[in-house]
Parts: structure tokens; sequence; C-alpha cells
């Protein structure tokens, strides 16, 4: 689980939303699909979740390196133990 964007590079605006991507080892279902069975309840502020799967992952950095580095320089919230 990785928070990424502006509120973790510390350039938030008004009504900024929280960035989270999960890497899921895999799933079923089309990418589209996933983020429902993820998001909180209540959660306090707008969320943008994305489910990715680790060959998702992947291709993301080999097709979108920008979008790719922008996930991967946030903050990761489960580091391996």
């Amino acid at each position: 689980m990785v928070w990424f964007g502006s509120r973790v590079n510390g350039v938030p605006s008004p009504g900024s939303d929280v960035d989270v991507c999960l890497v899921l080892a895999r799933s079923d279902k089309p990418f589209r699909e996933r983020a429902a069975d993820y998001l909180p309840l209540g959660f306090p502020v707008g969320l943008d979740l994305f489910p990715y799967t680790v060959e998702e992952l992947e291709q993301l950095r080999r097709d979108h390196p920008p979008w790719h580095r922008a996930i991967t320089a946030g903050i990761d919230l489960l580091p391996a133990r």
C-alpha cells in the first residue's frame, strides 16, 4: 500500500484528495471494477484508490514511467517485515 500524490509531496490544495495504490498479488476483476472492493466506508476526505496487480505495476513501469515514478515515490504504508 503506497500513499502518494500532493498530500505526500507537501503541495496539496484545498480539496486535494488522498491517493493510494494497493499492490495486489493478482485479481480476477478488471482494474476499473476493483476499487469498490477496497474503499473504506466513511473516509473523511476524497480518496483515489489504484488497485494494481504486481504484473500491472510492472507494465506501468514500462509503458508509463512518469506515472509509475509518481506512485513509487510515495510512502510505503505497509513495509516488508
